[in-house]
């Protein structure tokens, strides 16, 4: 699999099932050839997912004009109802000076999303380009869990997202997926979680 090192240093902080699936869509496309992608975002921290949401309502954000004076919303997601707090999403754009394929023939880019879709798509995830306002570089493992109980979860007890990742690995039947390296009981691990980006 052909992934830069930034991107596997990212989904380190990932649920390892979902890093696992993550890392063959992105192996898959970047086996491509034409372009090549690397992931920019991963575990996100709930002061971020304000800031975030922030942008467009509150903040002056990107493409601001008459019609929009506070720019475009970055995200629609409110803190605790993002997967990214769960290690369950990722956020990727291309590599290069062009990351949203902004300056690519429309044709072409769109089909460079399309087929990176369809690599998150093979592997069971959820691709956020299928949605009505085109998160086209975000994917994610959707779970038969509400959003409101992964964060019962997190927040009860003091152990950060261990909890909750041995509950998805009884829910989607995979044997433990975590351990050793992937200990986010660690107090580091939660400060990302709970504090500064």
């Amino acid at each position: 699999m052909i992934i830069d090192q930034r991107s596997i240093d990212l989904m380190r902080f990932l649920y390892p099932e979902f890093e696992k699936r993550a890392r063959r869509a992105l192996g898959s496309f970047n086996a491509r050839g034409r372009y090549s992608i690397r992931v920019n975002e991963t575990l996100r921290g709930i002061k971020r997912q304000e800031k975030l949401f922030a942008i467009g309502r509150t903040v002056k954000g990107a493409g601001a004009t008459e019609k929009l004076p506070m720019g475009r919303i970055v995200t629609k997601a409110e803190a605790w109802k993002s997967y990214h707090h769960y290690g369950l999403a990722i956020c990727c754009v291309f590599q290069g000076a062009d990351p949203y394929l902004l300056k690519e023939d429309k044709q072409r880019a769109g089909a460079a999303w399309q087929a990176l879709g369809a690599c998150f798509t093979a592997e069971g995830l959820t691709w956020g380009g299928r949605w009505g306002f085109g998160d086209m570089g975000h994917a994610e493992l959707q779970v038969d869990i509400k959003l409101d109980e992964m964060k019962r979860i997190v927040m009860e007890g003091g152990q950060g997202l261990l909890p909750l990742w041995t509950e998805l690995d009884r829910i989607l039947g995979v044997p433990r997926s975590w351990g050793g390296a992937k200990d986010f009981s660690r107090p580091a691990t939660n400060e990302l979680l709970l504090g500064e980006p």
